[in-house]
Order: C-alpha cells, then structure tokens, then sequence
C-alpha cells in the first residue's frame, strides 16, 4: 500500500491520520451529545463525506489513490474497483429508492431548486453517456471508468436530496433550525481546523498554487463561501451568534489558503450583494459601501476566468486555455457530437506541457493512454458544453435563469435572502452540480440550500409573520 514512499513522508502522513481520527472523534461526540433522532444519522453522513477527501491536495496519496483514514471510504476497493463508498451509496440509494417507490413520493419538486439541479444533472449526464458512445463509434477516445465514477454522483445526489427533503419538512422550530445549522457549522469548523494542522505538516507533499503551498488539503472546501460568504457582509437579525462567529472563521481561513478560486468567489460574492441591494432599493450597509470598488473588481476577474483562460500567464489559467482548445479540437473534428458532447469521459488532445498540479493523477500517466490524451476538463460552464454540447448549456443556462427569477421574487422579503439566491445560482453555473463525483460537492449544496430555507423561513416568522413562504 505504501510501497516506494520515503519515510519522512511515511511519517507526515501518519500523523495526519491522526489528527484526522481526532478530528472525526470530536465530530462525533458532539453528535450523540446533541442529538438522539434520525438527524444522528445525518449528521453522521454529514462528517464522512465532509472529513474525508476524494480529491486532495497530498501529492503522493493522490497520484497513486493511497488509502489512508482521510481517503480509506473512496480508494480502498472491496469488490473488484467497488470502494467502501460505492457499496454505501448503493445500499443507500436503493433504501432510499424503496421509500420514494412505497410512498409514491415525486422527489422532483417543482418550487425546489435541490430537486432541479438534480434533474438537470440527470437529463446532463444521459446526454453526456449517448456523447460518448457517439464519439466512440466515429473513432474517438472514451474512458469510461469516468462515467462510473459520475454514475456514483449520481446516487450521492439523491441521497443528498432525500435527506434534505426530509429534515427541511420535520423540522419547523426556529430553535430546532439553529441548532442544526450550529452543529453544521461547528463540524465544518473542527474539520478545515484539523486539515490546516495537517496541511503545516504536510508542507513540501502538498500541492502549490499561486507559488503558495496549499493551507488546506482539499479544494472542494471552497463551496463553504456559498454558503457562508454573505456572512461577511450582513448583520442579519435572524442569525444567531455562534453561526456568525462559526461561519466567520471559517471564511478567513478560507481566504488564508491563498486559493485563487477562494477570491474569485469572494470578490463575485461581493458583487452580488451590491446588486441585490441595489434592486431592491435598500440602503447599501456601511461594510458593502466600503467595498464597492471591488464590486468591478471581482466581477471582472470572475469574467476573465469564465471567458478568457488565456489572458493570463498563470500555469493554472494556460492549462484550462489548452483544454479549452482540446475540446474546441475534438468538436471540430467530430462535429456530430458538438449538440451532445463527448460526455465526461470523451478524451480530448492535450494541448498544453504545463500542467496544474493535481490535474492529472501519477497513476493515470502511467496508462499509456494518458500520454497525449486528457479527459479532466475544468474551464467554469464550458465543462458542461464538454460534457452534453450545445443542449448542456442551454440546459444549464435556463436553469440559472430559473434560480435568478427566483432570487427577484425573494427580494420582495429581504435582499439578502435574494443575494443568497444569486449567489447559489451563480455557483451552478460555473460549478459541478449535485451529482459530481465527488460526494463533498453535493453534500454542501445541501448545507446551502437548509442554510436558504432556515433563513426562509426564520426571517418570516419573525420579521414578516403574515407574508407567506415561497
């Protein structure tokens, strides 16, 4: 299993085992402290998937799919490549596929943007499977194990959804709400405190990023700013003091990674509140106003990632530029697939001899297939294109359109409910939906969406008690 590691490194990862078992030890017993229903449960899904990391930022346990206690649930295989994640997330989907099938429950409602992004990446990923076989059939690359992995999203996000549907419906006091977005928060905090311990041990393994080593080990951990980002700029009335000080802290040691992604957010996070506010004609508050240059700012930073990879000279920004230009290559040469796609898995030449570290794992080198050819594809929005062509964007597109008209119905409540709204939305549109691979990503849009209902639904109760709910 560890065959070919130093033992310096033998050692730096040893001791991050150990403070990850710490990490998790608390996380759990300050779960069976707090609570003794079904949310046990939950919460205990909650901080598996939260603590442990599918793609990470230590070279060595990546690059070969090293099975320590942070990534044991997704890289030790135990029937054939099945991982102790795969066989959990079965069991679970068909449990779960059982209650929606005896109960004749529709899980696709029509007012819940969870149950929407979830179609949409349904609808995405059948376009992406009949991209690829197409692609195949007129001589094109297909790894199909990619597929799998994206078939596993596929369940996790089901999963996510099931059990969001159903704390958001049973729990209705505003004290039950708190308590569950405090537990969240602090189980978040425990975790990115644990990782930054590992990551000051970990130096030298880790990957680097803007000339920096990364201060956090797992990259999915920049979702946390959709949910916990508006904080920076809200004294909202309904958030009680520990979500605030929680959420706070962890947003600044977000910015501490030195991510460019975590700016990039940040910045169009930013922008967003100053245009809901401006909508909604309130009175901008005083942090917001400060900030207001960076309204311009972050929104053209946001642009020239979204549409010009290769207006910049950063290795991380070149390497998108050249897979911008594979898949362009591939389309172009196959343009039966350019309304379908290649799908997630359709390989595409590489274009660059940069690479951004992380973007293709040791192991897969070693497959010769690999040598010139790529299937990761990470340029915002256009991995959709990639994946299911001109009708996964336009799929895309009216579903962030969607989430916009509804974050203008919430300005009608509160602008901030209807930031937070935009902000959800944006991150669909330029991020993986629920049903990536990796099961963090659509755990956390369920945290963001709980986050948004709560806030919902506390702000009416106590602000507005005659105004209905959307």
């Amino acid at each position: 299993m560890f065959e070919g590691l130093e033992d310096e490194v033998l050692s730096k990862i040893y001791i991050d085992s150990i403070i990850y078992i710490i990490g998790v030890t608390i996380g759990l017993i300050l779960i069976f402290k707090r609570y003794r229903s079904y949310l046990r449960y939950y919460l205990i899904f909650f901080l598996i998937i939260t603590f442990s990391g599918f793609n990470i930022f230590i070279k060595p346990v990546q690059d070969f799919n090293i099975p320590i206690p942070r990534t044991v649930i997704y890289y030790l295989k135990i029937i054939s490549s099945a991982s102790l994640y795969d066989i959990y997330i079965f069991g679970a989907f068909l449990f779960i596929l059982f209650k929606y099938l005896k109960q004749k429950r529709n899980p696709f409602r029509k007012n819940d943007f969870l149950s929407l992004l979830y179609l949409r990446d349904i609808i995405i990923f059948i376009i992406g499977i009949l991209g690829s076989i197409l692609y195949q059939k007129y001589g094109g690359e297909v790894e199909w194990s990619v597929i799998n992995r994206q078939l596993r999203g596929m369940l996790t996000g089901l999963v996510v959804l099931y059990s969001v549907q159903k704390v958001i419906t049973n729990i209705t006091d505003e004290s039950d709400m708190y308590k569950l977005l405090n537990t969240l928060s602090v189980l978040t905090l425990i975790n990115i405190i644990s990782e930054i311990i590992s990551a000051m041990i970990l130096r030298g393994i880790t990957w680097e990023r803007g000339g920096h080593s990364i201060f956090m080990i797992d990259s999915v951990n920049t979702y946390l700013l959709m949910i916990y980002g508006a904080i920076l700029f809200v004294n909202s009335k309904w958030n009680n003091k520990l979500f605030k000080f929680t959420g706070l802290l962890i947003v600044i040691l977000l910015i501490l990674d030195f991510y460019k992604i975590t700016y990039l957010q940040l910045g169009l996070t930013i922008a967003i509140f100053v245009f809901a506010a401006v909508v909604g004609f309130s009175v901008l508050p005083r942090r917001i106003a400060l900030v207001f240059p960076l309204f311009i700012i972050g929104f053209s930073i946001f642009l020239m990632q979204l549409f010009a990879p290769n207006t910049t000279n950063t290795v991380a920004l070149q390497t998108r530029a050249g897979q911008l230009d594979g898949v362009f290559e591939a389309f172009d040469k196959n343009p039966q697939n350019i309304l379908i796609g290649i799908g997630p898995g359709g390989l595409f030449k590489k274009q660059t001899l940069t690479e951004d570290g992380g973007e293709i794992k040791a192991i897969e080198i070693e497959n010769t297939k690999f040598a010139n050819l790529q299937y990761a594809f990470q340029v915002p929005f256009f991995f959709q294109i990639k994946q299911a062509g001109i009708i996964g964007g336009i799929l895309t597109i009216a579903f962030f359109i969607m989430q916009m008209r509804r974050g203008f119905k919430l300005i009608k409540i509160h602008w901030y409910l209807a930031c937070l709204m935009f902000i959800i939305a944006i991150t669909c549109l330029t991020s993986e939906g629920i049903s990536y691979p990796d099961p963090q990503v659509a755990v956390y849009y369920g945290m963001a969406y709980l986050f948004l209902t709560f806030n919902i639904k506390i702000y009416l109760q106590k602000a507005r008690p005659n105004v209905v709910a959307l």
